[in-house]
């Protein structure tokens, strides 16, 4: 209720730029599941083969999905993703950059234990020096570096 009330900024976008697969890609990930889960037979580790086989039916099976849209909302408490909020307190800093993209991105430091760096893609419709004015008087601004599990993920086309 108080969050509403004091909301400054609201949008919607997207969990992740969705890259269209190819069958090339789905066939490149096929032999490389097989070929590694056959030197992992050969080496008698059957444990990781059978990790292998099925991180690649996993990968091939949610490669295609479509990603959820995400509400976006800034306040004066904090910022909230859809029913998750952050209250300022608990977010370490923030960032703001342009991906190779061009598309203007903000990612902040969370309290959450796990995947802790949340990045969230501003809208066209709100300039990007208006949010980060607004978060400077709440947080401090500080360089992030891109999360390296989000790079491999892009570079493989996840």
């Amino acid at each position: 209720m108080i969050h509403a009330q004091t909301k400054k900024y609201e949008w919607d976008a997207f969990e992740y730029e969705h890259q269209e697969k190819s069958t090339d890609w789905y066939w490149a990930l096929g032999i490389i599941v097989v070929v590694g889960c056959i030197l992992c037979i050969i080496s008698h580790n059957y444990l990781f083969a059978v990790l292998l086989a099925f991180g690649g039916g996993m990968m091939g099976y949610y490669g295609n999905e479509k990603p959820r849209p995400v509400h976006v909302e800034l306040s004066d408490i904090g910022i909230k993703l859809d029913r998750d909020m952050y209250i300022y307190e608990t977010i370490g800093n923030f960032w703001m950059y342009t991906d190779h993209k061009n598309h203007q991105r903000i990612t902040f430091i969370t309290g959450r234990k796990v995947m802790p760096q949340t990045t969230v893609t501003l809208p066209d419709s709100i300039p990007a020096t208006d949010i980060r004015t607004y978060l400077l008087t709440f947080l401090e601004e500080k360089e992030l570096k891109p999360n390296v599990l989000d790079l491999l993920a892009e570079s493989v086309g996840l």
